[in-house]
């Protein structure tokens, strides 16, 4: 059942070729190409070429994400790749490194360089299919080879796809969306259940939400399908069993199923949502329109066609008959299809709605906001619309006007498509084959790196993070050297794992297999599990790094100066209180794990069997005692409280306190604590209780000590 039902002798009179040739396919394919060509250059097709993809976060992702995924070895499911992350570590769908590209071209890892790349062979491919399946399109509302030629930059130079180029790669196949369109508007459908099937295949090894648009492309098929009886229920049934357990089986080895299903919800639906204004707003992507005020167009939120698209749809509006018969035509024909496009549009604009600059906001049930949030970039669902918009506004064209006027405005109209759009496609082409050096290998000068890279099996980053501070600089050199990394960029992380690692790091959980690097503020933390006679603490290129094991390597280099702690934890003074209450929060660094989150006026309790401060040794004075003034969480039913500290991993002291004031500790500065500059105690309680156990409330926090403050004496 055709919805565009032309009539044929609109176009009776124009004497032009109809689209039977067999050679009529060079057209797009050739028209893809050079639309490659104008807009990227041939310079990222050049496999080992990464310039372009080191400008943003997210192209240098996922070319990280493939350089790992094609040096570690085949696993099960075949998309994990546990290198990238180690403990944090999901699969090549969550470092959007386009799976379908990735096992193509991982069989052939040892026969390619180790510096490659096909994200460019994919944007060209993406150009191409996007005119091939721009053409079948055409064809379902036109019969003339020179009228669809025309409309072709319509849909080739389509800013919403262009946009993406260098950014977010797998986002450019916005030609699978124009197939989807396909499947639901032909007229013949032959082979449905197989090309669908392939479809969705496809688009879950390419992007998630890609996936998700044409898997209510496919719902839609489905409906229409079953509304007009173009196929049997038990054909239907079986098609929908194949799909989704095919569906299944591909994003199971894809490695869809590698996060937790409570992490993929990432939340923040309604911050990328959809701009009701954000098609008309050009915002550097015309030389004619100017940027909408209070309209944000970053690469998310951004909705402009172009100006020959626009052009067309005014063009349109001026025949109301031919356009709302066409109308009627669709909802006659293709219900379910229109519903979900409106369905999708509405969901794009979110709960926060956006005139502008105006914004509306509205409460969702819960379930409607976790699905919103497992989608949060929304407002790419508005892509279907744009493109049915273009189509639609060309078949209304093609109807309402004569003969040579449709030529004149199609030729005119994609001639003011591409020459306005290279107000942004031109900038593009400049990033793209601007040679950008990968800064990342130049930060790491020393010959330790070389050396590191041959004793551990991986690197840490600490504070742990996604990303991590540093990421880019230590994925690239860890996927260089073929050793493993935790400071990886992903899509999605399972919140329990990061949960467990950012534990291990505050606990000073020290893996000697690993080479840490960290950051200022983790510092305290990671002190806790240093070896200072075997273990190396320095700064080398400007890098705080923790080596494990290092002063024990025979083929180490031992130049390295031990790192000065008094430069990154805040100096303290002889006979000076160091205070741990509420107006003293400047003092909480030196507390490290098994503490209240909560400071209180007076000072902070511990939480859990065990706790553990760091203080750095006055400058400047020879400290010989550091004296402790705690409160005990004692009363009639606990009656006293046994402590064991030890002292920098060395020295261990017992106590039993029974006063719930003014307990004051005193402890001798040992000669291991003057040499490694710092004092570190680790507290240890074998009887703490909760008031909750102890039937004195609600409180379910295991105490033992409160930290009040401490003094160098």
């Amino acid at each position: 059942m055709r919805f565009f039902n032309l009539d044929n002798s609109t176009l009776a009179n124009i004497k032009l070729p109809e689209n039977k040739s067999k050679y009529q396919w060079f057209i797009p394919v050739v028209m893809g190409f050079m639309a490659f060509w104008a807009v990227c250059g041939f310079k990222i097709l050049n496999p080992t070429y990464f310039g372009w993809l080191a400008a943003n976060d997210d192209p240098f992702q996922h070319l990280i994400g493939w350089l790992f995924f094609k040096d570690s070895p085949w696993s099960f499911p075949l998309g994990l790749n546990p290198n990238f992350g180690l403990s944090i570590s999901s699969s090549v769908v969550y470092s959007d490194s386009i799976p379908l590209f990735a096992f193509l071209f991982k069989p052939f890892a040892k026969l390619l360089p180790s510096s490659f790349q096909y994200l460019g062979i994919w944007t060209l491919l993406c150009l191409i299919l996007q005119a091939v399946f721009s053409w079948k399109l055409l064809n379902i509302v036109s019969k003339s080879i020179l009228v669809n030629t025309l409309v072709l930059p319509l849909f080739i130079f389509s800013p919403i796809m262009i946009n993406r180029i260098g950014m977010h790669s797998a986002l450019v196949g916005h030609f699978l969306i124009l197939a989807g369109l396909y499947l639901n508007l032909r007229v013949s459908q032959h082979h449905r259940s197989l090309l669908w099937l392939l479809l969705i295949a496809i688009c879950a090894l390419t992007h998630f939400y890609l996936l998700a648009l044409v898997l209510g492309l496919w719902l839609a098929s489905l409906l229409d399908a079953i509304q007009h009886h173009q196929a049997s229920k038990k054909e239907l049934i079986s098609e929908v069993g194949v799909v989704l357990g095919v569906l299944f089986i591909t994003m199971w080895q894809a490695g869809y199923f590698s996060v937790g299903l409570s992490s993929v919800s990432g939340g923040g639906y309604g911050i990328w949502a959809m701009n009701l204004l954000s098609f008309f707003n050009a915002k550097g992507w015309s030389y004619l329109l100017p940027a909408i005020p209070g309209v944000e167009s970053v690469l998310d939120n951004f909705q402009y066609p172009g100006i020959g698209v626009l052009l067309v749809l005014i063009f349109a509006l001026f025949k109301p008959k031919t356009l709302r018969a066409l109308l009627i035509q669709l909802a006659k024909t293709k219900l379910w299809f229109l519903i979900l496009i409106i369905a999708f549009a509405i969901f794009s604009v979110s709960n926060y709605v956006s005139i502008g600059p105006v914004r509306l906001h509205f409460e969702l049930p819960k379930f409607l906001l976790a699905i919103g949030n497992t989608f949060r970039s929304s407002d790419r669902f508005f892509w279907p619309a744009v493109y049915l918009l273009t189509l639609v506004g060309v078949a209304v064209v093609i109807k309402g006007y004569s003969k040579s006027v449709v030529i004149i405005i199609f030729l005119s109209v994609s001639l003011f498509q591409i020459v306005d759009t290279n107000a942004g496609w031109g900038k593009l082409k400049e990033r793209l084959n601007k040679e950008i050096p990968l800064t990342e290998r130049q930060k790491l000068k020393s010959n330790f790196w070389e050396i590191a890279s041959k004793k551990y099996k991986k690197t840490i980053l600490a504070p742990a993070g996604t990303p991590s501070i540093n990421w880019r600089v230590f994925s690239l050199f860890s996927a260089e050297h073929q050793i493993g990394t935790t400071g990886a960029y992903l899509a999605r992380v399972d919140s329990r794992r990061l949960s467990q690692l950012q534990s291990n790091l505050q606990n000073g959980m020290i893996d000697k297999e690993a080479l840490y690097i960290i950051e200022p503020e983790a510092l305290p933390s990671m002190l806790s599990g240093l070896d200072f006679d075997r273990d190396l603490l320095a700064v080398v290129d400007g890098y705080i790094v923790l080596a494990p094991g290092w002063r024990d390597c025979v083929n180490c280099d031992q130049a390295f100066i031990a790192l000065n702690l008094n430069e990154f934890l805040r100096p303290t003074q002889i006979k000076q209180e160091i205070i741990f209450n509420k107006a003293f929060e400047i003092n909480k660094d030196y507390r490290l794990n098994g503490w209240s989150k909560t400071i209180e006026s007076w000072g902070t309790w511990s939480n859990g069997a065990d706790s553990q401060i760091i203080i750095p040794l006055p400058k400047n004075a020879h400290a010989k005692t550091l004296t402790l003034n705690l409160r005990a969480f004692v009363n009639q039913r606990h009656p006293s409280q046994k402590v064991d500290i030890r002292i920098n991993d060395s020295t261990s002291y017992s106590f039993s306190l029974s006063s719930f004031e003014d307990n004051k500790i005193v402890l001798p500065i040992s000669p291991l604590s003057l040499k490694q500059g710092y004092v570190s105690l680790k507290f240890e309680y074998p009887n703490a209780a909760s008031p909750k156990q102890l039937g004195l409330g609600d409180d379910d926090r295991v105490l033992a000590i409160g930290l009040k403050s401490v003094r160098f004496d």
